[in-house]
């Protein structure tokens, strides 16, 4: 979890951290992939305290990490970014800019690395991109009713049985601005995800009691018109890449216990 709300008095904006802990409270719902915090968690956050440069030896320490040592990984990216001779850019916390490409596959891995990128930041030359928001964890696992532990095998089961691939999912195109809402408390983008999510999760929950196993799973790609849709009056389109090999991996997958009688 990145994050750079930026500076006070420049381009400060309050609403980063909520946002990021709405990531952080999706991703650890049942649906979500189940994933776990703490001392001992799988979810990573930036330690307070570091300088420019400790904050970028931090960063790279944990790629060397997750490139070497993880299955699967997924990172999200909240705050300030732009775009620069072709390139998407992404600003630390701590003002270091780095290429967007830095946190993809190292070249010579992009047949190893499975990966999921969430960036929501402006792509134009300069800009900013607050957000905001606050979910509990049940809101999408319908009050306590899905067992968290069969979800997450399932989820983990879908992303074994991809190929080695990066997918990117970022707020705008290239050279636009990420857009905030009116009462500046969010962004376009994460608004629209998370409305997205918000109507079509108790749906999908109930469509897999359909399936014969009581599973179901839905990637980047299955919710992405919805998205977009939500976007329109922003006049702000999201844009979606992948590198590499076949299969989606898993933002939503649930396995639910299904009756069946003889």
């Amino acid at each position: 979890m990145l994050g750079n709300p930026g500076f006070v008095g420049v381009n400060y904006s309050p609403s980063v951290a909520p946002v990021l802990k709405r990531y952080k409270d999706f991703f650890k719902s049942e649906v979500g992939g189940y994933w776990t915090d703490g001392v001992n968690g799988e979810i990573i956050e930036e330690p307070v305290g570091l300088d420019r440069k400790s904050e970028v030896t931090w960063l790279v320490f944990q790629l060397m990490e997750l490139n070497k040592n993880t299955d699967y990984s997924v990172i999200v990216f909240v705050g300030h970014g732009g775009a620069y001779l072709g390139n998407d850019q992404v600003q630390l916390s701590r003002g270091e800019v780095l290429p967007l490409s830095c946190l993809q596959a190292p070249l010579g891995m992009e047949d190893k690395i499975k990966r999921t990128i969430i960036v929501d930041a402006c792509r134009s030359l300069i800009g900013a991109a607050p957000q905001q928001l606050v979910l509990e964890e049940k809101a999408f696992s319908g009050e306590g009713q899905l067992m968290g532990s069969y979800c997450r095998d399932y989820y983990n089961k879908v992303i074994e049985d991809c190929e080695p691939h990066v997918e990117l999912l970022q707020s705008t195109k290239y050279g636009e601005f990420a857009k905030i809402n009116p009462n500046h408390t969010g962004t376009a983008f994460s608004d629209a995800l998370f409305d997205t999510f918000d109507k079509k999760v108790p749906h999908w929950n109930q469509e897999a009691l359909g399936d014969r196993c009581g599973q179901l799973n839905k990637g980047i790609i299955d919710f992405l018109s919805d998205v977009q849709k939500g976007m329109v009056t922003y006049n702000q389109v999201p844009e979606y890449s992948r590198y590499g090999g076949n299969g989606n991996f898993p933002l939503y997958a649930v396995w639910r216990a299904v009756d069946r009688r003889l």
